[in-house]
C-alpha cells in the first residue's frame, strides 16, 4: 500500500474557537489535554473524549477535532442548548503506540508494500495496545487534572478515532463499559477480512501462490493462527461472529445458534452504548466492503431486540475516500454533543465505580416489611426535583397501584417470622423471588429532603434520553447478581467495607438528613455492594451486622 496521507487535512474549520491544551505525562505517556481552560465554573460533571490518531499520525493531528467538539459544545452551553445540567467537556489524545512519542521503529508502522513482513501483526497490536491505553489513561487522567477536594468528576468518557484510532475505538467500545459511546471514522470491526483483501492488492504470496488463490492465506506467516486467535477474542467481526468470512466466496451464515451467542456477547459488552460509524463510499485502504457485512448481521441483531438498547448510526459518505472531511468532523461533533445534552450519566449496562447500599428495615416484631433503598454514590450527584411516586412502601419504593403495595406487605408476612425477637432476614434467593413476583417499578424518582444544611443532596437516579432508568442497581439485580456465588464459600466475600465508602456516602447524603426509618435501621444493616471494573468481573462485598 502507498504510505498514508493525514486523513484529517482539510478537517479544520476557521469558524471554531481556539481551545486551550495542555501536555501532561501519564504512565510514562505524553496526553495533551484540550478544553480545560475553557471549563464552566460549576459543571455538574465532566465528559471526557479521547482521540485515537490514523496510522503514521500523532496525536497533534487530532488537535482539530478536540477544537471542533470543544468548540460546538461550549456554544450549546453558551445558548442553553445544553441539557437542565450542563456538562463540562474536554479531550484528551496520546500518540498510538510506535507513533510520535511513542516511536520505536518505523517500518513496523508500514504495510507489506513498504517491506514490513510483520504488517498484519503490527497493526492489531498497535490499534488493540492503544484501547488497552485508552483504559489505563481513564484509571489515572482525573487524579492529574482534578485535585482539589470541589474538583470536578469525570462521568463519561467517549472515543473518537480515526483509521487505525477507528479500529481501535470498536475495540474500546468492546473492552471498557466506561466508554459509552464511540466515533468510528473510517475504521472496520472486521480486522481478518480487511486484511485478506490487503494481501490480495498487494500481490502477496501467501495469498496469490495458492490454489485457489487465498485460500491458505490464513494461517500463512502473514496472517499466523496466533494472530487469529487474538483477533477471535477482541476484533469485533472475530468475537461476535467466528467463522462466518469465507476468502475463497459467499460467508457462511450464522445459524440460530450463532445469532444467539452473537446477542448475548453484544448485551454483555455493549449493551446501552452508542455507535457513529463513518465511511468513504470511495475508501480504497479501509473499503466500506470490509465491514458491510459484519454491519449488516449486527444492524439485524439491534433491529430484533431492542432491550440491548444501542444506537447504531452508519453514515456513507458519496464520493469520499480514505479521509475525515469537515462534513464528517462535524456529524460527528453534532452527534456526540446531542449525547451529552441528553444523557445524564454513563449508558453502559455495567454500573462502573458505584456503591449500592441495600438497608432492610423491619417496621415491628411479627410484620415483616421490606424497607430499602438504594443510594447511587458520587461526589457530584445528578439531582431530581420531580415529586415521587404517591403509592410506595415505605417512602422511597414506587409501586403502581395501592394493591401492589398491599400484595407486597403480604409476600413479605409470609416468610418465615416465628422468632418473635430477631425477625429473621430474608435470604437472597427469598428476596429474589419476592421482587421477581411483584416485580415492582423501579425508583423513577427520589424526592430531596428537608435538610437545613444540603437540601439538594440526596443522589438522584440516572435517566436515559428516553426517560428509561438506566444507572439504579434494584433488589433484583442484586440477588441475581449473588446467583453464581450463592454455593460458594461466603468467607472470599465477606469482607470489611472500608471507611471511605462511608465517608462517601455521609458526603453526598448527609447523615442528619436520613428519614427516621432508615435511621433506625442503621445497626441492621446486612449487605454492601460494590461494583468492581469489568476487567475484575463484578464482586459482591458483604458485610454482616
Amino acid at each position: 500500500m502507498a504510505a498514508t496521507t493525514n486523513p484529517l487535512h482539510g478537517t479544520q474549520n476557521s469558524s471554531d474557537l481556539p481551545v486551550s491544551s495542555k501536555t501532561i505525562t501519564i504512565a510514562g505517556i505524553l496526553v495533551d489535554v484540550h478544553g480545560l481552560d475553557e471549563l464552566p465554573a460549576s459543571p455538574s460533571s465532566v465528559a471526557c473524549l479521547w482521540l485515537l490518531n490514523p496510522r503514521l499520525q500523532t496525536k497533534e493531528t487530532m488537535a482539530p477535532i478536540a477544537r471542533r467538539v470543544i468548540s460546538t459544545w461550549n456554544k450549546r452551553v453558551q445558548d442553553g442548548r445544553a441539557g437542565m445540567r450542563p456538562k463540562g467537556l474536554i479531550a484528551a489524545a496520546f500518540d498510538q503506540r510506535n507513533h510520535g512519542s511513542r516511536k520505536v521503529d518505523d517500518l513496523h508502522n508500514q504495510a507489506w508494500r513498504e517491506g514490513n513482513e510483520t504488517h498484519a501483526q503490527d497493526m492489531f497490536g498497535c490499534f488493540h495496545g492503544t484501547a488497552t491505553d485508552t483504559s489505563q489513561l481513564i484509571n489515572h487522567l482525573e487524579s492529574y487534572i482534578f485535585t482539589a477536594k470541589d474538583s470536578p468528576k469525570i462521568q463519561q468518557h467517549f472515543a473518537l478515532g480515526i483509521s487505525l484510532g477507528g479500529h481501535a475505538t470498536w475495540h474500546c467500545l468492546l473492552g471498557d463499559p466506561r466508554i459509552t459511546a464511540g466515533v468510528v471514522g473510517i475504521g472496520c470491526p472486521d480486522y481478518t477480512r480487511l486484511l485478506t483483501d490487503r494481501a490480495r492488492l498487494s500481490k502477496r504470496k501467501t495469498y496469490k501462490d495458492t490454489t485457489p488463490p487465498g485460500s491458505a492465506f490464513l494461517g500463512s506467516p502473514d496472517f499466523p493462527q496466533a494472530l487469529q486467535d487474538a483477533i477471535a477474542q477482541y476484533d469485533p467481526a472475530g468475537l461476535l461472529l467466528p467463522g462466518m468470512f469465507n476468502p475463497l466466496g459467499d460467508d457462511t451464515p450464522p445459524d440460530q445458534a450463532q445469532l444467539t451467542r452473537m446477542k448475548a456477547l453484544i448485551k454483555e459488552k455493549l449493551q446501552g452504548k452508542r455507535i457513529l460509524n463513518l465511511s468513504g463510499q470511495a475508501d480504497k485502504l479501509v473499503p466500506y466492503s470490509a465491514g458491510e457485512p459484519f454491519y449488516k448481521i449486527f444492524k439485524q441483531v439491534l433491529a430484533e431486540d431492542s432491550s440491548l438498547d444501542i444506537v447504531f448510526e452508519d453514515v456513507l459518505f458519496e464520493g469520499v475516500e480514505h479521509a475525515f472531511p469537515q462534513p464528517m468532523a462535524d456529524k460527528a461533533a453534532e452527534w456526540l454533543c446531542d449525547i451529552l445534552a441528553t444523557d445524564d450519566g454513563p449508558v453502559s449496562s455495567k454500573i462502573y465505580s458505584t456503591f449500592m447500599f441495600l438497608l432492610l428495615c423491619y417496621q415491628r416484631p411479627h410484620h415483616l416489611a421490606l424497607s430499602f433503598i438504594s443510594i447511587l454514590v458520587s461526589t457530584r450527584p445528578a439531582m431530581t426535583n420531580t415529586p415521587a411516586p404517591k403509592h410506595r412502601i415505605p417512602r422511597y419504593h414506587a409501586f403502581s397501584t395501592p394493591e401492589e403495595q398491599e400484595a407486597f406487605i403480604d409476600m413479605a408476612d409470609s416468610l418465615d417470622t416465628s422468632d418473635s425477637a430477631a425477625p429473621p432476614s430474608p435470604t437472597l434467593t427469598e428476596i429474589s423471588l419476592l421482587h421477581q413476583e411483584m416485580n415492582p417499578k423501579p425508583w423513577r424518582d427520589i424526592e430531596p429532603n428537608e435538610c437545613p444544611h444540603e437540601p439538594n443532596s440526596l443522589p438522584g437516579p440516572k435517566h436515559d434520553s428516553s426517560g428509561r432508568l438506566t444507572t439504579m442497581l434494584t433488589l433484583y439485580d442484586l440477588a441475581m447478581s449473588c446467583e453464581e456465588i450463592e454455593e460458594a464459600d461466603w468467607d472470599e466475600y465477606i469482607t470489611p467495607y472500608e471507611p471511605d465508602d462511608l465517608e462517601m456516602l455521609e458526603r453526598s447524603f448527609p447523615r442528619e438528613c436520613w428519614p427516621p426509618e432508615i435511621e433506625a435501621s442503621w445497626p441492621n444493616l446486612i449487605v454492601l455492594a460494590r461494583w468492581k471494573t469489568l476487567s475484575q468481573g463484578s464482586k459482591i462485598i458483604v458485610e454482616h451486622s
